[in-house]
């Protein structure tokens, strides 16, 4: 069964190709067109649940704001870590901006759950972008040297504008490329709204 989510998008830039261009080549990057903020994540989706998270979606509405990073976030830990983002907790003009968000997003994702039936989360909304993951397969030996060299990757200051949500799900056609960035997309965006 594919999974669903909420987030926003992220319109693929050239930040993106020269970050991922500095990271290992045997990380997985993401494909451009797949970059995005998650807020709420569904799992599965019954599918007749799909017109009502439209309608909350089109009621959303959050003004414009651009957000910055300049660092890595290793989820789930760095000793485990199974996705490579960029970390943008810290990336608000102001400490006030920074809690409306916050409490906007918890609100929202609140909301979607509830309309998509779905478990709910309790954990503290965390803004990242994943932008590579690992292989499925890689030894522990070999995931601690890829940290030590990705943290050795100079990141430049990241501008992200967040003014677009959507409803995605997984791409029909889900193929992987082993290196550099994905010819091929993960996910799909079934619906899309600008803010």
């Amino acid at each position: 069964m594919a999974n669903w989510f909420v987030a926003f998008k992220i319109p693929p830039e050239k930040w993106f190709q020269e970050l991922v261009q500095q990271l290992p080549a045997d990380l997985k990057a993401f494909h451009p067109e797949d970059l995005h903020l998650t807020i709420a994540f569904l799992g599965g989706l019954n599918l007749h649940l799909k017109s009502a998270i439209f309608d909350l979606l089109q009621k959303f509405y959050l003004d414009p704001l651009t957000i910055t990073s300049s660092k890595f976030l290793f989820l789930p830990s760095e000793k485990k870590y199974s996705a490579i983002c960029l970390d943008f907790r810290q990336g608000f003009e102001s400490v006030g901006l920074h809690d409306l968000f916050m409490e906007t997003m918890h609100a929202i994702r609140n909301e979607i759950l509830i309309v998509a039936q779905a478990e709910q989360d309790m954990r503290n909304f965390l803004p990242h972008i994943t932008v590579a993951r690992p292989g499925r397969n890689i030894s522990s030996k070999d995931r601690h040297s890829m940290l030590l060299k990705i943290k050795q990757t100079s990141i430049p200051q990241i501008r992200i504008r967040l003014d677009t949500i959507g409803l995605y799900t997984w791409d029909d056609d889900r193929r992987t490329n082993s290196r550099g960035i994905s010819n091929f997309r993960q996910f799909k965006t079934v619906f899309e709204k600008q803010m």
